[in-house]
């Protein structure tokens, strides 16, 4: 169960950012997962007559190491509990003293990304279409594979809206021309490529079973890696944003023009 603590109440916290999700929530829940394990494993020690350190689960038994024959079922285990103890509750907790303790044993927690992309360009319009796109990245064990490729995903699609479109205009005097949707062009679905993403094994972070952060990492390669492929294709850098027809052409007009 998550709940969400009244900000009057809790104690001050620097919050999720730069991607700590997982390592301070998936920390966490670990720890309090095993607090919950062991707590079933010294009430399981005694009707095996066992130390709880030569326990395991697996496949819905508590069990001796070695021993399978000599075993009780969880749900029994669990069922006792409320008798004995009233109920099983793990306790966990993850805060940046515990991090930076985890940071120190395991490494930094700094995911790694590569992008790249193919596009075409109309050298008649400036306008781009991608083609293809793919973003490979290590973010230490992915704890939910799929959750991990549509953070990916969704977070260059993001950026990709950055790169071809998105702008806020103002004029002279500081006045916000675009303030809604109307007139704030906003990424289409035929702006968008299928992203292509290839999640590999590398350095281990700091969270959970060695997981890093993936929330923002996908955001950032996105625009160099789309004004890359566009040099690649007309042979000129486009050096204002957003990489739109306008700016592209007025950047391949202003190369074609002869030196005075």
């Amino acid at each position: 169960m998550v709940v969400n603590v009244d900000t009057d109440a809790s104690p001050w916290d620097a919050g999720t950012v730069g991607s700590r999700g997982i390592i301070v929530s998936g920390t966490a829940t670990r720890l309090a997962a095993i607090d919950a394990r062991n707590q079933l494993f010294r009430l399981a020690a005694n009707q095996l007559e066992a130390s709880p350190d030569d326990l395991e689960i697996k496949d819905k038994q508590i069990r001796v190491k070695g021993t399978p024959s000599k075993s009780v079922p969880l749900a029994t285990v669990a069922t006792a509990a409320h008798t004995a103890i009233g109920e099983v509750i793990g306790r966990g907790y993850c805060d940046n003293k515990a991090m930076e303790a985890e940071e120190k044993a395991r490494g930094s927690s700094q995911p790694f990304t590569a992008h790249a992309c193919i596009v075409e360009v109309d050298p008649d319009t400036g306008n781009v279409k991608i083609l293809r796109y793919v973003a490979v990245h290590d973010i230490g064990f992915p704890i939910h594979p799929a959750a991990v490729e549509g953070q990916i995903e969704g977070a260059a699609a993001m950026s990709i809206g950055q790169a071809l479109c998105e702008q806020v205009v103002f004029d002279d005097k500081g006045k916000t021309l675009n303030p809604t949707f109307v007139d704030y062009l906003m990424p289409t679905w035929n702006m968008i490529p299928r992203i292509e993403t290839v999640l590999v094994k590398g350095y281990p972070g700091s969270g959970p079973y060695g997981a890093k952060g993936a929330g923002e990492i996908a955001c950032v390669p996105v625009l160099a890696c789309i004004a890359n492929a566009i040099y690649k294709a007309v042979g000129v850098r486009v050096t204002k944003l957003p990489l739109s027809p306008e700016n592209v052409l007025r950047a391949i007009r202003e190369q074609k023009k002869p030196a005075s």
